[in-house]
């Protein structure tokens, strides 16, 4: 008898301990990729390898940190960054790895990679005033269509401005981009007609396929002067989000002197990537002078349930923290302090799969169906599930 009392107490005890180490883990979820800046890459010159390495490393910090503001900030802020000496720099950065290098007598050639620490890059931006944002979005799965007449390009060859997006160098940004293979299976799933209408089943199994949140259904015309020289790209943008209104964007990117079709595919490619991410950033600026607090109410089907809820909720940048109130071994009800509105905290969860849901104090919080499935597969597998046999 005292085993069948035992077991859900031992769990409980263990989830309470627990709860009290990922709060104190959860600076370090937070700056584990958005406060990371990875490739930047070095070609030095000195009098010797050594002083070449160290010029080296001065600028690749630099520069380093120079891309973290401009995927934490908007763009419109750029002016008004905060200047550093190397000093300060030093004193907000948290490490850094080398990924390759190369040197020879004078002259040294790196990739590396580096850290900087949450906490102090957040207090110099908002002793500066300057609003930013940490909330990395889901993937955004591109379709690149080509328009040519009548005829619409997805999988077919020759399609540039797939090629393009294909090519193009990985976003820095909060916003990730997927470009599908184009294997059997995406051309079995949809054909260009299909994604030009906006079949939501087959955009939504494409998305699901990639992991991705949402799909970028972009149609470009490419418009040629009459030397065969590339005039302008025309683009028309449809953004699909399941359980939303699609968002149609309308744009043409004229083509500069001299500049190839290549160029001025891509350029276009990267001026999409640059507004959606900015929008993001817009849409997920926290507000810390919007301090609120909730309840919420988890649902507990498993410790290992709860704790990939309790996990996520760690990388949430807007929550400042979280503290149980209540806890029975069906249900948790936490209360969350946040920066910002609820409307943005909802996205904000969304993109860690965690589904809020209710208003006021009726504020429920589960995982996506997909993730609690796994979840609770994991616990019945392990044999730890909290209610009593």
């Amino acid at each position: 008898m005292s085993q069948l009392v035992g077991r859900p107490f031992v769990a409980l005890s263990a989830l309470l301990a627990l709860l009290a180490f990922l709060e104190s883990a959860r600076a370090a979820e937070r700056g584990n990729e958005v406060f990371t800046v990875r490739n930047v890459t070095v070609d030095t010159t000195a009098a010797t390898a050594a002083a070449a390495r160290d010029t080296a490393l001065v600028s690749a910090e630099r520069n380093a940190f120079q891309r973290l503001l401009a995927r934490l900030t908007l763009a419109s802020d750029a002016k008004r960054l905060p200047k550093l000496t190397a000093a300060d720099l030093a004193d907000l950065t948290e490490g850094f790895e080398v990924q390759e290098e190369k040197h020879s007598a004078v002259r040294y050639i790196a990739s590396l990679t580096y850290r900087f620490k949450p906490p102090q890059v957040e207090k110099l931006l908002q002793d500066a005033g300057i609003p930013f944002a940490e909330t990395p979005s889901k993937p955004v799965l591109v379709l690149a269509l080509l328009r040519a007449g009548d005829k619409l390009s997805l999988w077919e060859d020759p399609n540039p401005w797939r090629t393009t997006w294909a090519t193009l160098s990985p976003a820095d940004g909060l916003v990730p981009f997927v470009v599908p293979v184009g294997d059997l299976t995406d051309f079995a799933a949809i054909g260009a007609q299909e994604a030009s209408t906006g079949d939501a089943q087959k955009l939504a199994a494409m998305a699901q396929r990639y992991e991705a949140g949402s799909t970028l259904v972009v149609t470009a015309l490419i418009r040629n002067k009459p030397d065969g020289s590339p005039k302008a790209v025309d683009l028309t943008s449809s953004r699909f989000v399941p359980g939303s209104d699609s968002q149609v964007t309308i744009s043409s990117v004229a083509a500069l002197k001299g500049e190839t079709l290549d160029a001025l595919l891509a350029r276009a490619a990267q001026q999409i990537e640059s507004d959606i991410s900015e929008k993001w950033k817009a849409d997920n600026l926290i507000h810390f002078d919007q301090a609120q607090e909730a309840l919420v109410t988890v649902p507990i089907a498993s410790l290992e349930n709860w704790l990939a809820v309790e996990g996520r909720l760690a990388q949430v940048a807007s929550i400042k923290r979280t503290a149980l109130v209540f806890l029975s071994r069906s249900e948790a009800r936490i209360a969350v302090q946040f920066f910002g509105d609820p409307a943005q905290l909802k996205l904000a969860l969304a993109q860690r799969d965690l589904i809020l849901t209710g208003e006021g104090e009726g504020l429920a919080l589960s995982l996506a169906s997909s993730e609690a499935a796994g979840s609770s597969a994991a616990g019945a597998a392990a044999e730890t599930d909290i209610t009593p046999r």
